[in-house]
C-alpha cells in the first residue's frame, strides 16, 4: 500500500478519538511571486520569486500532534497534551537520518514517536488502550 493511503488512513482512524488530535506535516520547498503562464502553459515564469519552505522542520514527521492524558499524583484529574510525530511508510519503505533522529529526539523528551505503517502501529505509537483497526503488526517497526 501506497505511504500516502497509509497516511490518510491513519488521520482519519485516529482522529475520531477524542483525545488524539494529529495535523498531515509536509515537509519541502517551493517557489512563489508573481506567475506568468502566458508564454507556454506548461511552464509557469515566476517574477520576484520567493523561497518559501514548509512544514515543522526537515526531518519532522508526515503527522503531528498530541495525545491528551490524564495525570496521577500531584497533577490528578488535570489533562495535559503530550506531543505525538508519526512517520508514516509503506511496508518496504525505510525512514532516514533526520527523520529517526526527530523521533528519537521526541522520544527522549517524552513525547510519543515512531514509525507506522498501519492505523495500528499508529495507536501503539501513541499508546491507545484501543487499537484502532485490527489489521496490522502488533509491533511498532521503528
Amino acid at each position: 500500500m501506497k505511504e500516502t493511503i497509509i497516511k490518510k488512513r491513519i488521520l482519519f482512524t485516529l482522529t475520531k478519538m477524542k483525545e488524539v488530535t494529529l495535523w498531515n506535516n509536509p515537509v519541502g520547498e517551493g517557489w512563489q511571486g508573481k506567475t506568468d503562464t502566458s508564454a507556454m502553459p506548461e511552464f509557469i515564469k515566476i517574477g520576484f520569486p520567493r523561497r518559501i519552505k514548509f512544514g515543522l522542520c526537515p526531518g519532522s514527521s508526515d503527522l503531528i500532534g498530541f495525545r491528551s492524558v490524564v495525570v496521577t499524583h500531584e497533577m490528578i484529574g488535570q489533562t495535559i497534551a503530550i506531543f505525538a510525530a508519526i512517520e508514516t511508510k509503506s511496508d518496504t519503505g525505510d525512514a532516514g537520518a533526520r527523520q529517526r533522529n526527530f523521533i528519537r529526539h521526541v522520544r527522549d523528551n517524552g513525547g510519543f514517536a515512531g514509525i507506522a505503517r498501519s492505523e495500528e502501529e499508529a495507536g501503539n505509537i501513541i499508546h491507545l488502550e484501543k487499537s484502532p483497526s485490527p489489521k496490522g503488526p502488533d509491533h511498532v517497526n521503528d
